[in-house]
């Protein structure tokens, strides 16, 4: 069992460096297979149509994305 101050700096640190790096590995999904960010300066009529072309893994992808800017 873990206890202490230590400890639960050390999960927390744990917890803050597996989130960046999920959302660095989102983003890179996201450049590579949608041209994120550049697609940000389109028109949402051309941008919703690929997205959701894209399947559900780009969509999971754009959502967790959007939540943590």
């Amino acid at each position: 069992m873990v206890t202490g101050r230590g400890a639960l700096a050390r999960i927390g640190g744990g917890a803050l460096i597996l989130g960046s790096l999920g959302f660095v590995a989102a983003f890179s999904y996201l450049a590579v297979t949608f041209g994120y960010p550049d697609v940000l300066d389109a028109s949402a009529s051309s941008v919703l149509p690929a997205l959701a072309a894209g399947g559900s893994s780009m969509r999971i992808a754009s959502a967790r994305t959007a939540r943590r800017c």
